[in-house]
């Protein structure tokens, strides 16, 4: 009896270790049985991953289905200290942002002390990756998420460019291939916060996803991205993500086939992708989700963040260019002289 009841604790102990460890970050010593599982988990059973610890650095080991129906195998690795470190400056303390009541002499000392307040806020923003939309709204800085892990992801696109420039794959081949790659994983809706406390918006980060071994569909998108970044062909708006209610997908701004579903944004033809998986939808094919545009954001690697505000993006804009108003020296016309009437005296000029 006393050793059922060792066993039993044992399984318990192992148990919220487990657990524990796999909110903080995945344990890749953990049995299967005991894995987190988010909402809405779903798996394809045409791809395999592994993660393992070696001599301080994460091991990745992924299968994979590729556009030409060839199986192919990833394998990279990373500092560990690194990755977590690098996983620990997303998010935001969401305290900063519920309402608050300030008390001050005259309005003059209530401006600023508001205004005092916003700026800590936009702070905080800047330094979990986070942006603000209008006055109420805050959403994941996406161009930030990708300026900030496409280091990490330098690895991965090694493995991917080398694989490319093996088989001469096209540039349309080449986004096919890290499509596989991306529709594979497995599929899981995160929390809204982590482990640590932090308000992450319902996003995972491109090394989250990799030691978690599933992410949602705007998780990839900035996976997606931060691997594609690295070719100079796709770096400047040439990517962008596009929300809609519920979901998000890229439009990535390539030569079009006949048959390609696009979204006109700003006279240009976005042809749509979908990472998300984990069905394999080829280039130019849209999902189920048929709703309005809310939004799309152009990812600019190089430059500061350019982000459009929500409206309508179906309908084609286009920029006039004015000239600079210059100021124009009015033109002099001459007097007219009075005519006289017939015995010289000054008559009305109408």
């Amino acid at each position: 009896m006393k050793i059922y009841i060792k066993y039993f604790i044992a399984i318990l102990f192992f148990a919220f270790t487990g657990i524990y460890f796999v909110n903080k970050l995945a344990n890749p010593y953990m049995p299967k049985f005991l894995y987190f599982t988010p909402r809405g988990y779903k798996r394809s059973r045409y791809s395999s991953q592994r993660v393992y610890l070696s001599d301080g650095n994460y091991v990745y080991n992924y299968s994979f289905i590729d556009h030409r129906r060839n199986r192919q195998t990833f394998i990279w690795q990373l500092n560990k200290q690194l990755v977590d470190s690098m996983v620990r400056k997303f998010g935001i303390d969401w305290s900063l942002f519920t309402s608050r009541r300030f008390r001050a002499r005259n309005r003059y000392e209530l401006r600023r002390k508001m205004q005092a307040f916003k700026n800590l806020q936009n702070r905080a923003l800047r330094a979990g990756m986070f942006t603000r939309i209008g006055s109420n709204t805050i959403i994941p800085d996406h161009n930030a998420m990708v300026r900030n892990y496409m280091g990490l992801m330098r690895p991965v696109y090694n493995v991917f460019n080398n694989l490319a420039n093996r088989y001469r794959l096209t540039l349309r081949e080449r986004v096919e291939l890290l499509l596989r790659f991306c529709q594979v994983i497995p599929y899981g809706i995160p929390p809204r916060k982590n482990s640590y406390g932090k308000h992450i918006g319902g996003i995972l980060t491109p090394p989250q996803i990799f030691n978690y071994k599933w992410g949602d569909c705007d998780s990839k998108c900035v996976l997606f991205a931060s691997i594609m970044a690295h070719d100079p062909r796709f770096r400047n708006r040439v990517i962008n993500m596009i929300s809609v209610s519920g979901h998000m997908f890229l439009g990535l701004y390539i030569r079009r086939n006949a048959y390609d579903y696009v979204v006109n944004y700003r006279g240009r033809p976005l042809v749509v992708c979908e990472p998300v998986g984990i069905g394999r939808l080829p280039v130019g094919r849209r999902g189920s989700n048929r709703s309005m545009i809310k939004y799309i954001i152009p990812i600019v690697v190089s430059g500061g963040v350019n982000y459009t505000p929500p409206r309508n993006e179906n309908r084609p804009t286009t920029r006039i260019r004015r000239r600079p108003e210059t100021r124009r020296t009015p033109t002099r016309y001459p007097r007219p002289k009075p005519r006289t009437g017939k015995r010289g005296g000054l008559n009305s000029f109408f």
